[in-house]
């Protein structure tokens, strides 16, 4: 084994570890219409290290054939010079799944050079090829090159499919995280050591501001020893896995200047033997009334009907929400019939709890349309 397979060996063990860990990174394939020489497509140069340094090419890349569209990118390469893969390289192209009887690899004869392909790994909709380009080679001499590229050949597909798992892993992170931030509960992920591993968009800002929670160099804590203490110790609890409670505690954390507490869920989750803590922190002055209005549009209520809801909603009386919208009472009650009729409850009580029962707790800065 060469050195340079060893080095690929180590890469390819440390991808395989790397898939443990939540990465949050941009997507494999950002601008359709360009290459992609992307800092995690450079996790795969040791790769083209091996068909350099081992069996002589002058380049080597590995292009991305998409299968309906059949367009090509390059998605690294040993050269800056792109047009070194020329048209009609990558016809009849081999692929990463074959039969028993078909070539691991194939020649193609271009102008100036000779190109050696092979497939290196494929899904339903894409494929990878590695394209080798060497000086002009002899007939005889080309059975040792396939020779050399044929031993390596396996743990080069093994080391892109390490690779291939752990981008496609790291952007259904980025995803999913993207997704979390649109909520407006700060959500918080506390390892075994009892640090931050994740927080998403509403929780980074309730640490910035700390608004009853902070950062206690990588931990979370509160702002008053009192509420440190009882939130650590129920993160504890349930990473110990040990906790004989329900399957959430429930806890009130004071605020600065009188504001209503925070109030924090802290649960637990085990995947394959690790366990890790969870915090859902809501705070309760949120903008509730901006959030019912794509409600209030899908049943077609007016923008005055839509004030009156958010009013009660918000805990006015009807009386005060005459008030604060500066109309009488009695055309106040006239909109509320209205909204009745529209909605298809007779009480005040029931629109409310339907209205809250509808809430998609988005942030409350979100510009949310109503679609009917």
């Amino acid at each position: 084994m060469t050195p340079s397979m060893i080095q690929a060996l180590q890469y390819s063990n440390y991808l395989a570890g790397a898939q443990d860990e939540l990465i949050l990174a941009p997507p494999l394939l950002k601008n359709p219409a360009a290459e992609h020489i992307t800092a995690e497509n450079q996790e795969l140069a040791p790769l083209l290290r091996i068909v350099q340094d081992d069996f002589g090419a002058v380049a080597a890349m590995i292009v991305q054939v998409e299968r309906a569209s059949g367009q090509v990118r390059i998605i690294l390469s040993s050269t800056p010079q792109r047009d070194i893969l020329h048209p009609g390289v990558l016809a009849g192209r081999p692929t990463a799944r074959r039969h028993a009887d078909e070539s691991l690899l194939r020649w193609h004869e271009g102008p100036d050079s000779d190109y050696l392909l092979t497939g290196l790994y494929a899904e339903p909709d894409l494929e990878l090829i590695l394209v080798c380009c060497f000086p002009r080679v002899e007939e005889n001499a080309r059975s040792a090159i396939e020779d050399g590229i044929e031993s390596s050949l396996t743990l080069m597909r093994e080391c892109v499919r390490f690779w291939f798992s752990s981008v496609s892993n790291r952007r259904k992170s980025q995803h999913l995280a993207s997704a979390i931030d649109l909520s407006s509960l700060g959500v918080f992920l506390i390892d075994r050591g009892g640090w931050i591993a994740y927080a998403n968009a509403e929780g980074e800002q309730l640490l910035a501001q700390g608004d009853g929670l902070r950062r206690t160099g990588a931990a979370i804590s509160a702002l008053h020893m009192r509420d440190s203490i009882r939130l650590t110790l129920a993160i504890e609890e349930f990473l110990s896995g040990e906790s004989q409670r329900a399957d959430a505690m429930l806890l009130s954390i004071d605020r600065p200047n009188d504001r209503p507490p925070l109030m924090v869920m802290v649960s637990g989750s085990e995947k394959d033997g690790q366990r890790v803590a969870l915090l859902h922190v809501l705070r309760p002055d949120s903008e509730i009334g901006r959030m019912i209005v794509p409600i209030c549009k899908l049943y077609g209520l007016s923008p005055v009907e839509t004030q009156v809801v958010r009013c009660l909603v918000e805990g006015m009386t009807i009386t005060e929400a005459a008030r604060i919208m500066r109309i009488k009472l009695h055309t106040a009650r006239g909109y509320l019939k209205q909204i009745f009729d529209k909605i298809g409850t007779a009480r005040q009580t029931d629109l409310v709890r339907m209205m809250m029962g509808s809430i998609i707790c988005t942030r409350s800065d979100l510009n949310v349309e109503a679609v009917k």
